[in-house]
């Protein structure tokens, strides 16, 4: 294997079911919706770990950030259901 995988990553961000931000009172300067996160090159990642609230919601399975990024990375994406504090 001549690529490097990444072992882990954690992302720490504010989010939705539909984007991931640094928050509105910071007006915005990193902001990723569902259409970004797809455009994204696929990355061999072991296991993405997204700490953003609703980032994994049940209710928007295929259509939630973590279900994106779960196609752009070759292993586990997790992420929280509701608030993660």
């Amino acid at each position: 294997m001549t690529e490097y995988m990444k072992k882990r990553i954690a992302a720490y961000m504010h989010g939705t079911e539909t984007e991931i931000s640094n928050g509105v009172g910071k007006g915005y300067s990193l902001r990723m919706t569902l259409d970004d996160i797809n455009d994204l090159e696929r990355k061999p990642v072991q296991r993405l770990i997204l700490l953003q609230c609703r980032a994994g919601n049940i209710d928007y399975v295929g259509e939630n950030v973590a279900s994106s990024f779960a196609k752009k990375v070759s292993g586990k994406v997790l992420a929280g259901d509701k608030e993660v504090n």
